[in-house]
């Protein structure tokens, strides 16, 4: 059902319409984004969500082993953007930056990226243009890592190059940007088998369970079927 712009709703102090909605703890507006013509045109959209209290995302995920551990910070912004302008924070975790690795030209227009545009790519590709840092990644031949096929077969996919020149694991540009903005603790992985035990952690009980699976078992039995849970 849509409501008519500015609708007030049932839910006292709440404003929504088709590309906004706005409560006294949230606020989440939507653009709708064209590029190209014809059958070349691609249609996107993108959230802009401004958090004014850690708490609500506390509640959304109060079940979840990694969502309690989200925290009300004040942001500061290492390019020194003032958060109270519109760039950043106001308060909570929703940032006003956006980080793109490997994807392709969609949104050519620069305004209609966030105030920060991280792009991680292994060539000068059309959004890479856009790009206030390019930042170099690495293709799945020089990391190694997990694959998991249609039929829901996951398995290890070993390194078969090193990296060329500066590139990097798309992993560990995440933990080096983690560390620049602060929060460089919660990055503190010294191998991928380590980001994938993780990633099987939070799925445990989940449709695709990944938790019995580990780099070991992959690599002996060439593959493993999800879900797969820690007693299988």
């Amino acid at each position: 059902m849509q409501s008519s712009p500015d609708a007030e709703t049932a839910e006292s102090g709440v404003t929504s319409d088709e590309r906004n909605y706005e409560s006294d703890a949230v606020k989440i507006h939507i653009d709708q984004i064209q590029t190209g013509a014809g059958s070349d045109q691609i249609t996107y959209y993108v959230a802009d969500m401004q958090v004014k209290d850690a708490q609500v995302l506390q509640s959304a995920f109060a079940e979840d082993s990694f969502g309690r551990n989200i925290t009300q910070i004040t942001y500061r912004d290492p390019l020194g953007h003032d958060p109270s302008s519109g760039s950043g924070i106001r308060r909570g975790k929703a940032r006003n930056g956006s980080y793109r690795a490997g994807v392709g030209a969609a949104g050519e227009r620069r305004g209609a990226y966030a105030a920060v545009h991280v792009v991680v790519d292994l060539f000068e590709t059309e959004t890479a243009a856009y790009a206030d840092w390019l930042l170099p990644g690495t293709s799945f031949l020089e990391v190694e890592g997990t694959m998991t096929n249609l039929e829901g077969r996951v398995f290890y996919r070993p390194r078969v190059f090193e990296p060329a020149g500066a590139a990097m694991p798309d992993a560990w540009l995440l933990c080096a940007l983690a560390e620049r903005l602060g929060q460089g603790r919660y990055f503190t992985y010294s191998s991928m088998s380590e980001v994938f035990d993780e990633l099987c952690r939070a799925s445990a009980g989940g449709k695709a369970d990944y938790s019995g699976i580990s780099y070991s078992r992959l690599q002996e039995a060439q593959g493993l079927f999800w879900p797969c849970p820690a007693s299988a």
